[in-house]
């Protein structure tokens, strides 16, 4: 918080803003972990499977969302 407060001293707009985002984003992340049953009480929680392969006929071209699409580029051959 007395980095904060020395940031806030000589910061721009846009620092300021980033700053009071950083706050809330740690208030929300506090607030959740204490309030969610994943974090608060994990024995209850029903158990997880982990599965080693893709479930069959699961589609393997790429997403279409640019922001992910170009992860594909990036399998390696035999994989897409």
């Amino acid at each position: 918080m007395r980095l904060r407060a020395r940031a806030l001293a000589g910061a721009s707009d846009q620092l300021t803003d980033f700053l009071r985002c950083i706050d809330l984003s740690i208030n929300g992340n506090v607030a959740v972990g204490t309030k969610s049953s994943r974090y608060f009480a994990p024995d209850g929680l029903p158990a997880v499977e982990r599965t080693v392969a893709p479930p069959p006929g699961l589609p393997q071209e790429p997403l279409p969302y640019l922001t992910v699409a170009w992860w594909w580029d990036h399998l390696p051959a035999g994989e897409e």
